[in-house]
Formats: C-alpha cells, structure tokens, sequence
C-alpha cells in the first residue's frame, strides 16, 4: 500500500491573495479577478469604489482579491505578472497598480510594448522602476523554485 501524501500547507497561497481591510471587520470577500476581463474591468471601475467607501473603508468588510489569467484576454498574463512585481514591494503599491491594471486596460491590452508601460504604471503606484524591471524581465533561477520545492516538502 503506498504511502499516503502528507497535505501541502497554506502558506504558499496566501502570498497570492491580496487584501484592503481595517480590523475588526466582520465579513470577507474573496475576489478572483482576470485584469484582462472587461467585465471584471467595468466591476473595478464603477462598482469596487463604492464598496471600498461604503464596506472596506467602515472596517465592516474585508476584500481580499486573488489575480488569475484566464488566458483569453491579450496581454493578461503580463498584467498579472507586473501585478505580482509590484506586489513585491508592498500591497499599496499593488492595490494602486491594481486600480491602474483595470482603468488601463484599452491601453495595455492593445500594445506590443506592455512591458514599458507597465514599468510606468509600476513607477506611479509607488513602486521602484528598476526593481520592478528586474522582476518583470528576469527568469526565476533555479535556486528560487529549489528554496519553494523544499521549503513545501520540509511541511513549512
């Protein structure tokens, strides 16, 4: 009889989720987003501001939001990608490139050159060019995906 797998822990999926919140609040929203859906683009744009005032902001709700690609929108995976560069270097920063993503979008899903106006998206969310650039333009190495793989297998 083969050994059973032990669970894979949490701990790696929370680096995906984002979140706005005050404490105390007593409801949480989970949000999985595309940056490329124009519907999810629209929801950003009139409707997300109201509840961030209304919800997010009176400490009643908690909005987390998990990016996704659905791989149908052109340009998505390059926005996730640049999301999670700026995410990097703090969640205003990402939140401020999130509202960017999704108020740009007629913008970036139409160039070839995506990865220059995203630097410049990154740079007005707060985050530093040149640090983003590494990330958004380097290969992870093999050393960074060995530290995640036996860091899961070590069960931390």
């Amino acid at each position: 009889m083969a050994a059973e797998a032990e669970p894979i822990p949490d701990e790696p999926l929370e680096e995906l989720i984002h979140e706005i919140t005050q404490p105390g609040a007593l409801v949480t929203v989970v949000e999985f987003s595309d940056f490329g859906c124009t519907y999810c683009g629209q929801f950003h744009r009139e409707t997300l501001p109201a509840l961030r005032r209304d919800y997010v902001a009176t400490g009643r709700v908690r909005w987390r939001m998990v990016p996704f690609v659905l791989g149908i929108f052109p340009n998505g995976t390059e926005a996730m990608r640049a999301a999670g560069c700026v995410a990097e270097q703090g969640e205003e920063a990402f939140w401020a490139m999130h509202d960017t993503l999704f108020a740009r979008q007629d913008d970036w899903k139409e160039t070839t050159h995506v990865g220059q106006l995203f630097r410049s998206f990154a740079v007005v969310a707060g985050a530093d060019g040149d640090t983003f650039a590494a990330c958004y333009e380097g290969a992870l190495p093999e050393a960074e995906f060995r530290r995640v793989l036996d860091a899961a297998l070590a069960g931390r």
